[in-house]
């Protein structure tokens, strides 16, 4: 199916009752809103990053296959700082073309780059060019 014959869907957020959020979803001129735990989102959107991924994947997997979870190759990342309130910011793309905005605290940020560098180190160690 290509695009141009997929339905139009499309998301928003909301703050609901009791301040909590509200997801809507917008298909065929209807709107279903939909309570989600955080739980539920986690697992909601690691479920779209994931149909994201298989559909720019250069190697199609079969009919019928399930994907649980899945691996999002980088495709580009930059780091920052937050412009509301300073702390550091990694913003990975993945492919799809999904942008992620990660914010860490300065201890977890110093930690998280280590333990990548560690993690490259042992590799490029593994596989000597």
């Amino acid at each position: 199916m290509s695009d141009a014959d997929t339905p139009q869907v499309t998301f928003t957020v909301e703050v609901g009752p009791h301040v909590s959020p509200l997801m809507k979803v917008h298909a065929g001129g209807r709107v279903i809103p939909i309570t989600l735990t955080a739980a539920q989102a986690g697992e909601l959107g690691r479920a779209l990053l994931a149909v994201s991924a298989v559909c720019s994947s250069t190697a199609p997997h079969p009919e019928g296959t399930r994907v649980d979870n899945c691996h999002f190759p980088v495709e580009a990342w930059a780091a920052g700082q937050s412009q509301s309130n300073g702390l550091p910011i990694l913003l990975i793309q993945v492919t799809g073309g999904t942008q992620l905005a990660l914010q860490f605290s300065p201890t977890a940020a110093e930690q998280c780059a280590a333990s990548l560098a560690g993690a490259a180190a042992a590799r490029a160690i593994a596989r000597p060019s």
